[in-house]
């Protein structure tokens, strides 16, 4: 993927591949670019369902953290990150249909306004469609494929609420299906083989995590039975 950016006057003319995707102003370059790269590389998959979540692999197991926008994923990730773990990335999940393996999409993490008390001295960015937001990288970026073992992976669905009572709830394997098949990109229609992947991470005994913080959430994470 080749990336191009060419000053216009006072706008620059960005392209991906040769194809335009854009002329913002300077300051809302960073947002285009990101919104480019994260939309080319999910259409450009043959292999591989994507899943609209956050990774990481925290203590040696891989949690997938599935949910819709402003339920808090990325901003757990990246706590998660903090707190030691390797970031895969807090938006696009890549799974493959035919093996058990995944691989994340590393990007920096974007962050919405409810967060930015957490990180302060972050710089704030104009996304045309979010509205401000900030970006920040884990320290541990974990690239390429890795193998989705079931004796050391995770399902959580978290769902961040500042009034909210922490609590990790079992889900039974159905209601974490329909939640899949959500937030799956096209869904079925794209590839009935998303079903066997649905299958497969229903397996990692799903669970919905409540909580008013981070620090409640990485709590509840660390009380969860191991694999």
């Amino acid at each position: 993927m080749v990336l191009d950016a060419i000053a216009c006057g006072d706008q620059i003319r960005v392209t991906v591949d040769g194809v335009p995707v854009g002329t913002p102003p300077g300051p809302d370059l960073v947002p285009l670019v990101e919104a480019s790269f994260s939309h080319l590389s999910g259409s450009r998959t043959r292999d591989w369902a994507i899943l609209h979540a956050a990774a990481v692999r925290w203590d040696g197991q891989v949690l997938i953290l599935p949910a819709e926008r402003r339920s808090g994923k990325s901003t757990l990730s990246l706590a998660l990150g903090l707190a030691g773990a390797e970031y895969l990335g807090d938006d696009l999940l890549f799974l493959h249909y035919d093996e058990p393996s995944l691989m994340g999409f590393p990007k920096a993490v974007t962050l919405k306004e409810g967060s930015f008390a957490l990180f302060p001295d972050a710089p704030t960015r104009q996304d045309p469609f979010r509205g401000p937001v900030r970006y920040l990288l884990p320290p541990r970026p974990l690239h390429g494929p890795i193998a989705l073992d079931p004796s050391s992976a995770r399902l959580v669905f978290p769902h961040y609420l500042a009034d909210n009572t922490p609590r990790a709830v079992p889900l039974e394997p159905e209601i974490a299906a329909l939640s899949l098949l959500q937030q799956a990109f096209g869904g079925v229609g794209v590839d009935r083989r998303l079903l066997s992947v649905v299958r497969r991470l229903t397996a990692l005994r799903p669970v919905l995590l409540s909580y008013p913080s981070t620090e409640a959430a990485l709590d509840l994470l660390r009380s969860l039975e191991p694999a």
